[in-house]
C-alpha cells in the first residue's frame, strides 16, 4: 500500500501486468519510493480496514507472491470521499466517454493522449494510428511521379521480396462496425460518421460482422479525377456537422 501524490496522474496504473510487476521489482532502488509511506498487508480485508481510518488517496497493489507474469490482477485506487475503487484504464475511459457523448466536446490533444495509451483495438471506439511494423525489411518512402521511375529501379536491384502500396491524397480516417452499426473516426478521434453518410451506410452494408480498419478517405471528381484533401476539407474541417456529398467517395484501406 504506496501513498504516492506525484504518481496519481501517471500512466503506471494502465500498464499491463508485466509491466508493473518490472516496476515493482525496482521500487527499493527509487528514492522517492523509500521515503514514501508504505504498509504491507496479506489480504485485501485488513488493507481496506485500514483504509478505513485514512483519507487517502492511497495505491493498493497486489503483491508479487500470487502475482503472475501474465496475470490481470488490478491495481486499486483508493480515497476516503470515493472509497475503494478500480484505477479506470484508458480503455475504459474512451468507452465510457463515447458512450455518454462527451469524447467529442474534449479538445483534439486530449482525445489523442487518450487513444496512445489504448492496449487493445475494439471497433466503434477510437483507437491511436496504426503503426508500420517492419519485421526485418527496410521501408522507403516515395513523394511524386518523378519519384516512381527512381524506386523501380532500386525495387529490380534487390532479389528479395518487394511490396509496394500507394498511398492516395485524402483523410487518415478509421473505419469501424460493429454488427448494425457504424463510425467513422478522423486520425485525432474526431466522430464524423454524420457528415458522411454514404461511406456510413456502405460500411453497414459490408459482409464483414465487425471490423476496426485504417484508410484514407478520398473524393473523386466526375470524371474520376482525385480531388484530394481539397475536396474533403468540408466534411473535416473543425466544427463540420452537415453531411456532404460523400457519392464518390472512396477508402483506400492500408494492407501493407
Amino acid at each position: 500500500l504506496i501513498d504516492l501524490p506525484w504518481w496519481r496522474e501517471s500512466e503506471h496504473i494502465s500498464q499491463s501486468a508485466l509491466e508493473r510487476r518490472h516496476f515493482i521489482n525496482k521500487l527499493p532502488l527509487e528514492d522517492p519510493i523509500r521515503i514514501a509511506a508504505a504498509s504491507y498487508f496479506s489480504n485485501r480485508r485488513d488493507a481496506i480496514a485500514f483504509l478505513e481510518e485514512e483519507d487517502g488517496p492511497y495505491y493498493l497493489i497486489p503483491g508479487v507472491a500470487g502475482y503472475p507474469i501474465d496475470g490481470t490482477a488490478n491495481w486499486y485506487l483508493y480515497s476516503r470521499a470515493e472509497n475503494l475503487q478500480l484505477a479506470e484504464s484508458a480503455d475504459a475511459q474512451i468507452k465510457e466517454l463515447v458512450d455518454s457523448g462527451k469524447w467529442e466536446s474534449m479538445s483534439a490533444d486530449a482525445r489523442f493522449r487518450l487513444m496512445t495509451k489504448r492496449k487493445q483495438v475494439e471497433a466503434l471506439y477510437p483507437f491511436a494510428q496504426l503503426k508500420t511494423s517492419k519485421k526485418g525489411y527496410s521501408e522507403k518512402e516515395v513523394f511524386g511521379l518523378e519519384s516512381v521511375e527512381s524506386l523501380a529501379e532500386d525495387i529490380f536491384k534487390v532479389p528479395n521480396k518487394q511490396a509496394v502500396e500507394v498511398k492516395v491524397d485524402g483523410f487518415r480516417v478509421q473505419l469501424h462496425k460493429d454488427g448494425d452499426e457504424a463510425r467513422i473516426f478522423t486520425d485525432s478521434g474526431h466522430d464524423i460518421t454524420k457528415q458522411l453518410p454514404k461511406l456510413e451506410e456502405d460500411i453497414k452494408r459490408s459482409a464483414a460482422k465487425s471490423f476496426a480498419i485504417d484508410g484514407e478517405a478520398t473524393p473523386y471528381g466526375e470524371e474520376l479525377e482525385n480531388l484530394g484533401r481539397a475536396g474533403a476539407v468540408p466534411a473535416f474541417t473543425k466544427g463540420a456537422k452537415r453531411p456532404v456529398d460523400d457519392s464518390r467517395w472512396a477508402i483506400h484501406v492500408f494492407d501493407v
